[in-house]
């Protein structure tokens, strides 16, 4: 049994119209957002043994926190470029490609690419995974490249007006 947490990235900032979009940080909402979710993980006994994240400086940076909550190191990221507004094809050619000595990953991008993979992944409907927002995904699998549309079973899905 393998576990998948697919992960939004937190708000992010449209303050600053000059930078390009993958240099968006987060804005002030999105800061605050990061330590309920990784507290809410940190609570569940979430392990996570490799984190993916988007090179986007919102996911990354959505990453690099919840990752503090759950004893992940910063450099222990991969970070790709792939995971950028990827469509839900590539999100499962990245999935497939996780090492197989990893019982748990977590992959850290956007939408709308996220939600539809969430939903494929498991036959079930999320309207929109919001900002922040988690889905934690159980899959029968003994192999990552086993990993396809249909295969896996919603664990829960939490996002931050949710803890409320």
């Amino acid at each position: 049994m393998k576990r998948l947490y697919i992960i939004r990235h937190a708000k992010s900032s449209w303050k600053d119209y000059s930078l390009d979009d993958w240099e968006r940080p987060l804005n002030k909402r999105g800061r605050r957002n990061i330590p309920e979710m990784g507290r809410f993980l940190q609570k569940k006994g979430t392990q996570i043994d490799l984190i993916i994240s988007s090179h986007a400086e919102r996911a990354l940076t959505t990453a690099v926190g919840i990752g503090e909550y759950l004893n992940y190191r910063e450099e222990n990221i991969q970070v790709t470029e792939e995971l950028y507004h990827a469509g839900f094809r590539k999100i499962f050619e990245i999935v497939q490609e996780i090492p197989n000595s990893m019982q748990s990953a977590a992959i850290f991008g956007h939408n709308p690419g996220f939600t539809t993979f969430a939903n494929s992944l498991t036959n079930s409907y999320i309207d929109n995974i919001p900002t922040c927002g988690v889905c934690a995904v159980d899959l029968p699998v003994t192999s990552w490249n086993e990993v396809g549309p249909g295969t896996g079973e919603m664990a829960f899905f939490m996002y931050p007006k949710g803890l409320v």
